[in-house]
């Protein structure tokens, strides 16, 4: 999805880092990572897990935004595995905060639901608790919001159909 084999990024914010899998992955391509998860117990499990790991720093944020990371400072930006949950305005903050923390140049990676049914719904009633989200919605937020979308594709979770999507952004 338009990573290169050896690109090194300085600053990565995971967001919802969860417990750390994907973090553990894309440390040999960082710099610093900051790992960002709305749940203490999250971040005290990360804590722990990658000890004091220099490269690793952590934030609690409230949901909705990144304000401990600073302007113009993030190279990538990454989620996976969580966007799929996030309710479509929430999706939109994160879309403008992203604007805000890239470089100018720098990228954002994002998985998010596809899913389409059930717009006024409960998302716990939707299949793999996936939020009401589409490509074309997706999209339209990332431009309302100043970034480009540079590639896009629909993806099927382990579970079937293409609820899923993957979206490589970049600030201009």
């Amino acid at each position: 999805m338009g990573f290169h084999q050896g690109l090194r990024f300085q600053q990565l914010p995971r967001l919802a880092a969860g417990h750390g899998r994907n973090a553990n992955k894309l440390a040999s391509k960082c710099g610093r990572i900051v790992l960002v998860d709305i749940n203490e117990s999250n971040i005290q499990f990360c804590r722990r897990r990658f000890g004091n790991d220099p490269r690793f720093t952590y934030l609690r944020n409230n949901g909705y935004d990144l304000s401990g990371v600073s302007d113009n400072s993030v190279t990538l930006l990454f989620c996976y595995d969580a966007m799929v949950h996030f309710d479509s305005d929430v999706v939109r903050a994160y879309l403008n905060e992203t604007r805000r923390v890239l470089v100018s140049g720098g990228q954002a990676f994002f998985h998010y639901s596809n899913y389409q049914d059930n717009p006024e719904g409960d998302v716990h009633d939707n299949p793999g608790w996936r939020n009401f989200m589409s490509i074309p919605l997706f999209k339209h937020y990332a431009h309302k919001e100043g970034l480009e979308v540079l590639t896009t594709r629909a993806v099927r979770p382990c579970d079937g159909g293409y609820r899923d999507a993957v979206s490589l952004l970049r600030k201009p």
